[in-house]
């Protein structure tokens, strides 16, 4: 008849198929002699319209109808109370069977369960690694209940779920660390809670029916869902979790053994936590003392922060970090970060900064934030949004904070209170490696500054011919800084006149463009006060100026006899910056020594030309 497929795949609901309601209501056998001449023979399935007679019978097992024995023909008029009598008493033979085999096979799974429940703890007991831990147990709940198709097992932190382990999932590994990254609200994800408040399991037979089932695209495969709750000591530390395709695919029986395994993995787990947590500790000490010898070995800034970040990426995991200092005029900068080019920020985190004001610098404190947006203090930055939890311990030298490492983290909940004793650990070995640094980088910039401005000096003194002595100027600014471009321009009776200018280290005869009487060479020479201008391109004295394009930090320096203005210096940068005021002092003393040396040069030129006039009346 070609039915050996459909036929496992069509249902009857009690309640609206008359002939086994009515052997349920009777408890007796059912005749339809002529399916045609009865007006609730069900005729909507096209798979039963050759069916014109029918007998059945219902099966018991211990007193309770679980089933019934049925025939059918094409023939009208087959079946008789005699074969309806024989049918039931195979339908009696049938319950007996069935009632023998399901306790055959109930006992056969009982053995099953409790095999693996030994060979589980057993197996758990051998080893104290967590993730083999997890891996035996997840082994052993897909020998016992193979009908999910997908099992996991989730740690709560902070309040929040996170994958630690699964199967059935994804083989593909881009995918596979896209379930290792899930994170859930247990408040929020009402199968959670359930098993959080109750410490019981919660079974969801349709997940396309049940009020709190968080939908995601990519796991619309999942219909039915087990979960069972992870102890610990009486507290609820985490979850089982198996989930199926097919709809009602768990029992309660299913979800008392689930609940087994997870007591049994509580105490595996606690266990294994115990001995990582030693483990945890002993790397904790390790990377102390690693940092404690790079601080002994090298006093160059930059080589030390990237070791030390290292360092505590090892004990505590960020996806991408920060050091942030105080500078002179009381702003904090990141004078070293990493990981954040992945995130496309790479330059946008040097240009961020913030005061004492800001609520994130106003304690000493460790401050652990698991999830951001929760945090009422927190302040979006754009291109930031990535950010889920962060974690900062300050940088306090001589009892004064002056500045912090910050720690940021992609998936929600990764750091926690947990992790305060270790960040205030770090916090101490840090301060010191910062600290020794940042002593060893301002000594050695201090000698690099009295270095070039004796160096500048000596050779300002050098000579009287101005030409040469802009060059000397500009190339004392040269030493000083990494400048795009720089120029001076003299100024006397309200005009100014080039002087000398250089492209990086080239010098160049001609200037890059007149000064405009209304833009910023004149406004310096004017008013005899240095212009300090950190992104020029927003700035309107530099709008229309021909280093716009190229340039982005200026700063224009009067050079100054007292108060007599004798001439103006450009210096141009490739970035925007921010200058300090150590910075400025330099160049200030660099601008005095510069006026003096052109008055020196100019005088020089006079008294030059004075003596060549009189040689020419004396001649």
């Amino acid at each position: 008849l070609g039915l050996a497929e459909s036929i496992w795949k069509i249902r009857f609901p009690i309640k609206e198929t008359a002939n086994l309601r009515q052997m349920i209501d009777t408890r007796k056998p059912f005749i339809v002699y002529d399916s045609r001449e009865v007006d609730f023979w069900r005729s909507d399935l096209p798979e039963a319209s050759w069916i014109r007679s029918y007998v059945g019978a219902p099966i018991f097992i211990e007193g309770e109808i679980v089933g019934f024995l049925n025939l059918d023909s094409a023939e009208p008029n087959t079946f008789t109370p005699i074969h309806a009598e024989r049918l039931e008493a195979f339908a009696n033979q049938a319950g007996t069977a069935f009632q023998n085999a399901r306790l055959f096979e109930a006992m056969s799974r009982e053995r099953e369960v409790a095999e693996a429940l030994r060979d589980t703890a057993a197996a758990l007991s051998s080893t104290l690694d967590l993730d083999k831990v997890l891996d035996r147990i997840l082994d052993q709940i897909g020998r016992v209940l193979p009908l999910a198709d997908a099992i996991s097992i989730m740690f709560i932190e902070n309040g929040i779920a996170r994958m630690a382990r699964f199967r059935g999932f994804y083989e593909d590994a881009a995918q596979a660390e896209v379930v290792t990254r899930l994170r859930f609200l247990v408040e929020t994800t009402t199968n959670y809670r359930l098993m959080f408040e109750t410490a019981q399991p919660v079974i969801i037979d349709d997940t396309s029916t049940y009020e709190g089932w968080i939908g995601m695209e990519e796991y619309a495969w999942i219909r039915s869902n087990l979960g069972a709750p992870i102890l610990s000591e009486g507290q609820v530390i985490g979850f089982l979790i198996m989930d199926s395709a097919k709809i009602d695919a768990f029992t309660q029986r299913d979800a008392q053994r689930l609940q087994v395994f997870a007591n049994q993995a509580g105490v595996a787990i606690q266990n294994a936590r115990l001995y990582d947590s030693i483990r945890h500790e002993r790397e904790i000490a390790d990377t102390l003392r690693d940092i404690g010898l790079v601080v002994n070995s090298t006093l160059r800034q930059e080589e030390v922060l990237q070791t030390v970040l290292e360092q505590v990426g090892r004990v505590l995991p960020y996806d991408a970090a920060g050091v942030w200092v105080k500078d002179d005029d009381g702003f904090y900068k990141a004078i070293f970060a990493v990981g954040y080019e992945r995130f496309g920020v790479g330059d946008k985190i040097k240009q961020i900064q913030w005061t004492e004001d800001d609520v994130r610098s106003r304690h000493k404190l460790v401050e652990i934030i698991p999830d951001v947006r929760l945090n009422e203090n927190w302040i979006p930055i754009d291109g930031f949004d990535w950010v889920r939890s962060w974690a900062v311990a300050p940088i306090i030298i001589r009892g004064e904070r002056i500045g912090q490492f910050s720690l940021d983290n992609s998936q929600l909940g990764f750091y926690g209170p947990q992790h305060q004793p270790i960040l205030e650990a770090l916090a101490a070995m840090v301060s010191i490696a910062v600290g020794n640094a940042s002593l060893f980088e301002a000594e050695r910039r201090q000698r690099r500054e009295i270095e070039a401005v004796q160096q500048s000096s000596l050779s300002l003194t050098a000579s009287l011919e101005l030409p040469e002595v802009l060059d000397a100027i500009l190339r004392a600014v040269d030493g000083l800084f990494e400048v795009l471009d720089a120029n001076i321009f003299l100024y006397a009776q309200g005009k100014l006149t080039f002087g000398a200018a250089m492209i990086g280290s080239e010098r160049v005869t001609t200037p890059f463009a007149e000064p405009r009487t209304d833009g910023l060479t004149y406004t310096v020479a004017r008013s005899g006060e240095m212009m300090v201008i950190p992104d020029l391109r927003d700035h309107p004295l530099t709008q229309e100026a021909h280093w716009s394009d190229q340039a982005a930090g200026l700063l224009g320096i009067p050079l100054k006899i007292g108060s007599n203005v004798v001439g103006v210096m450009n210096v141009a940068f490739a970035a925007p910056r921010e200058f300090g005021s150590a910075e400025l002092r330099v160049l200030n003393l660099l601008a005095s020594q510069a006026s003096i040396a052109i008055e020196n040069a100019r005088l020089y030129e006079q008294t030059r030309r004075y003596a060549d006039e009189l040689e020419e009346r004396v001649v």
